[in-house]
């Protein structure tokens, strides 16, 4: 998103990566409408989310070759391959969310307050 927010002319790929990310944030959206219990949403993953991924991480190793390593996108692809092995592991369980944004929002009031 920082890529995207700079407005540089790597624009292209930090856009491809964001659009292959909201392809997940789809079909997490589409189970979690359609009621899909853990073993549906394992299944799910596994068969489209899967695929995505695979697609991203290429497309990650494509470009890490030809970008700039010290450039904001090179810093971008570096750090996602980096934590790739991590941000895989909710495809291997359907109870597992693809963020940590609950956790976040549960720990903001006692970050804000100490903050105060």
């Amino acid at each position: 998103m920082d890529v995207l927010k700079a407005g540089t002319k790597k624009r292209g790929t930090a856009q491809e990566v964001v659009d292959l990310i909201a392809q997940l944030y789809g079909l997490e959206k589409q189970a979690r409408q359609a009621g899909f219990d853990v073993d549906r949403i394992l299944a799910m993953r596994q068969n489209q989310s899967r695929q995505i991924m695979d697609t991203t991480k290429a497309l990650l190793l494509e470009r890490g070759q030809t970008t700039p390593p010290k450039s904001l996108l090179g810093r971008a692809i570096s750090y996602a391959l980096g934590q790739w092995e991590r941000v895989e592991t909710y495809l291997e369980d359907g109870i597992l969310l693809p963020d940590n944004n609950l956790a976040e929002n549960a720990i903001r009031p006692f970050a804000v307050g100490r903050k105060n």
